[in-house]
């Protein structure tokens, strides 16, 4: 495939998968959500994303994981934030299984990817979580980070450390050891 011809591939392949997970996010806060992507479509795109992995795999790696640290930073984030205690901890359920929707959803279009992780090589410039993971997979002799634990770890270093979740269950079991009634669905 000639670079200028990929190069375009590539741009409207990220738009295209801008403009549908932010109509999938859309329905994860609340919003009507219809899958609008067929079948085909998808195994399309999953086509289109795994010919590009050969010239674009650290760019599209990177692009996984920042679909998901802009949504969780500014989405999910500022929602637990925003209570305390038990109703903190509703809500992280409530957000771990949006997120488990999600990854699942970006299977669909980013399966391909998979394939080529071990490939892959950052640049200086590159460096993001999806390298510390796989540099840390590959010193304990493991050399295929999965796109879902790169998704894991982005939750849980975007959310449950960042909204320091933690403290807030401590202090559930904390009280309830000190014989406080605490709900504990």
């Amino acid at each position: 495939m000639d670079d200028s011809v990929s190069h375009v591939l590539l741009e409207r392949t990220l738009a295209w998968i801008n403009r549908v997970v932010a109509k999938f996010k859309q329905g994860l806060e609340g919003g009507e959500w219809k899958d609008e992507v067929s079948d085909e479509e998808a195994v399309n795109l999953s086509k289109d994303i795994s010919s590009l992995c050969p010239l674009y795999g650290p760019k599209l790696y990177l692009f996984y994981e920042r679909l998901y640290g802009t949504y969780y930073k500014h989405s999910v984030l500022p929602c637990v934030k925003n209570k305390q205690g038990e109703e903190m901890l509703r809500e992280l359920c409530h957000r771990w299984n949006n997120h488990q929707h999600m990854v699942s959803y970006l299977a669909k279009f980013f399966g391909g990817l998979q394939k080529f992780v071990p490939e892959l090589s950052f640049t200086s410039d590159e460096v993001c979580l999806a390298s510390q993971v796989l540099s840390k997979r590959k010193r304990a002799g493991k050399y295929k980070a999965s796109l879902e634990e790169v998704a894991m770890v982005t939750f849980r270093d975007q959310v449950l450390i960042a909204s320091e979740a933690t403290t807030a269950l401590i202090k559930m079991i904390t009280d309830q050891r000190d014989g406080v009634l605490v709900h504990e669905s």
